[in-house]
Formats: structure tokens, C-alpha cells, sequence
């Protein structure tokens, strides 16, 4: 029993510590778009890019 209240314990600690992650990560995407008026996919096309300049500037050296 008291094994199963430690897990069940930890086990709302992870939880709670994800739902606050993902609450701040909502908040993160959704004040992008009210500042930008990006679309999320827009950025995400961006930062491919950015990966790929940084790609050949490797390669190039």
C-alpha cells in the first residue's frame, strides 16, 4: 500500500509539471500569433530553414 502512494504521488508530481509545460507552451504559441500574426506552420518553415543555413555554413568550413 504504502508503495502505491509513493508512485500515485509521483505520478501527480510528473503530471502537474507537464500540464504547467504545456500551459506555458500554449501561452508561448498564442502570444507569437497575437504579436506576429504568423501562423505557427509559417515559423516552423523558418526554423527548417535556419537548420539548413546552418547545415551549409558547416559544410563550408
Amino acid at each position: 500500500m504504502l508503495g502505491y502512494n509513493a508512485l500515485t504521488r509521483a505520478n501527480k508530481r510528473i503530471v502537474t509539471k507537464l500540464n504547467r509545460f504545456a500551459h506555458g507552451l500554449h501561452a508561448f504559441c498564442l502570444h507569437a500569433f497575437f504579436v506576429t500574426g504568423a501562423k505557427l506552420s509559417s515559423t516552423k518553415r523558418l526554423a527548417h530553414a535556419s537548420s539548413d543555413n546552418l547545415r551549409l555554413a558547416t559544410r563550408a568550413s
